[in-house]
This record gives C-alpha cells, sequence and structure tokens, in this order.
C-alpha cells in the first residue's frame, strides 16, 4: 500500500512539474480588450487585432495595419518600428490607435497575453481571422 501511494505522489509531481514548465505559444491571432495606462483604464471601442506567426507580428490600428519583424528574447517582443499603412489619423476614432505598441515584456494570465512597456496591454486568443 506504502509503495503504491508513493507511486502515485510522484506521479503527480512529475505531471504538475511537467505543467509548469510548458510555456504558453505566443503565435496566433490576439484581440486586445484592456489598456492599463498611468491615466487610467481603457476599453477598446474597434477591435485592435494582433497576428503574431514566428518572428512576424501583424496588428491594426483603429484605421492602418501595421506589420514588424520581432525577436522574441527572454519573455519579450522586440522590435524596433513597424511599417505601417497611412490612410488616415489614427487615434480619431479610438484614443488607443494613436499609441498601440506590442514592443515588451510579455506573460500569460488566465489564457490572457499581457504585454508590459508604458503601459499594459491585456489581448484574448481569438480564431484566427484571414
Amino acid at each position: 500500500m506504502k509503495k503504491l501511494s508513493m507511486i502515485a505522489l510522484l506521479s503527480f509531481i512529475l505531471i504538475f512539474i511537467q505543467s509548469c514548465d510548458e510555456k504558453e505559444d505566443i503565435n496566433g491571432q490576439w484581440k486586445l480588450v484592456q489598456v492599463e495606462t498611468s491615466e487610467g483604464i481603457l476599453i477598446p471601442q474597434v477591435d485592435f487585432l494582433v497576428k503574431v506567426e514566428g518572428n512576424k507580428i501583424n496588428f491594426n490600428l483603429d484605421v492602418n495595419s501595421c506589420f514588424a519583424d520581432i525577436e522574441i528574447r527572454n519573455d519579450s517582443i522586440i522590435y524596433d518600428l513597424a511599417g505601417c499603412t497611412k490612410m488616415c489619423c489614427d487615434g480619431n476614432i479610438d484614443p488607443i490607435g494613436g499609441f498601440l505598441n506590442y514592443s515588451g515584456a510579455y506573460s500569460f494570465k488566465k489564457g490572457q497575453l499581457i504585454i508590459q512597456n508604458e503601459n499594459l496591454y491585456m489581448l484574448t486568443k481569438i480564431e484566427l481571422i484571414e
């Protein structure tokens, strides 16, 4: 009986350790659900979508679309400048569109992607929209 209890305990510990080591995948399509700034919490009025695929990121502002090559290093998304279309002025429809920046430290909390730089961005994974 002790042997069986010990095996069960060791199995539980191994499963727990393995699940702690698994990293969530940042690749996929994400929807911005909240931004925390020094001024307060902002809820997007339009759908701000982010798509991460390998070393590329694509995202929309409220009018324009942006893209960049990224590097994932030490739980951070790193890119210098994003190329964006220039159809109109972002930030007129939703003020968030005027300052979006997904470069920064990232983590996962309760199934959400959290990106931290001068602001805190909370995103939820969604089905891939082409």
